[in-house]
């Protein structure tokens, strides 16, 4: 994995974390916050299933 990969899942990992960890405490998440996590995971899966042309 490159650098930049790398830097991008460990981002995506904290995301996670701190948005389970404001549900645990019954924290009100930003709608634009689950947004922007639930579309870098719907992007990466796009990456990861996408077929060399």
């Amino acid at each position: 994995m490159d650098p930049k990969g790398a830097e991008e899942t460990v981002e995506r990992w904290q995301m996670t974390l701190d948005a389970l960890a404001d549900v645990v405490a019954g924290r009100v998440i930003k709608h634009q916050e689950v947004e922007a996590w639930v579309k870098s995971l719907v992007d990466r899966a796009d990456l990861a299933t996408r077929q060399p042309e």
